[in-house]
């Protein structure tokens, strides 16, 4: 099977799919149902098959509730594309991969994405005067930070930065932009349409 899949979709799964090796599909997760029915619209057009339904209330905190959405894809050849040809997977798996980029357009619709979905923008007040300062954050895994580090650069033109350790994880990283001149840039691309 061969088939080009948008950056974006790509971008979603990225950040929000794992693997059920148990039962060999691709599990998409989300609060919201908007960002499985653009996923479903995708799979729609190439005739691929999945199922999406609300998933019942989780506690992931003691007396802390949410609903979310759940997308399951068993499709082998689309699985099977997904997984060889652009080196998904999923979030729990124990390697990672920046995905393999056909286009341009695809690189940039993948990054405004992830940049996105997987950023924080921290609002700090300076201790000189009376301003504020921003700081933008992007977890990323720590097998493909360096690759994500550098490209963001390439396309962006903002500079490498040091990854820095996540606190809470040994498996994730964080690039850390703090000059405001990246830091604009940043918002910049991931809000242009």
């Amino acid at each position: 099977m061969e088939m080009y899949i948008p950056g974006r979709i790509l971008g979603i799964l990225w950040t929000t799919a794992s693997w059920s090796s148990t039962e060999n599909i691709i599990i998409l997760t989300n609060c919201t149902k908007d960002i499985l029915v653009e996923v479903s619209n995708f799979l729609i057009e190439c005739k691929i098959n999945y199922t999406i339904y609300r998933a019942s209330p989780e506690k992931k905190r003691p007396d802390y509730e949410y609903d979310y959405y759940r997308m399951k894809i068993s499709n082998q050849k689309f699985i099977e594309l997904l997984r060889e040809q652009y080196k998904w997977r999923g979030q729990r798996e124990g390697k990672r991969y920046y995905p393999a980029i056909e286009t341009e357009q695809q690189e940039i619709e993948f990054l405004k994405y992830y940049i996105a979905d997987q950023g924080t923008l921290d609002k700090m007040k300076v201790s000189w005067g009376k301003g504020w300062i921003y700081r933008y954050r992007i977890y990323c895994s720590r097998d493909f930070i360096d690759q994500l580090n550098s490209r963001i650069s390439a396309i962006l033109g903002v500079k490498e930065n040091k990854p820095q350790n996540h606190s809470q994880s040994d498996s994730t990283k964080i690039l850390y932009y703090q000059s405001q001149k990246d830091v604009n840039i940043i918002l910049d691309f991931i809000n242009q349409s």
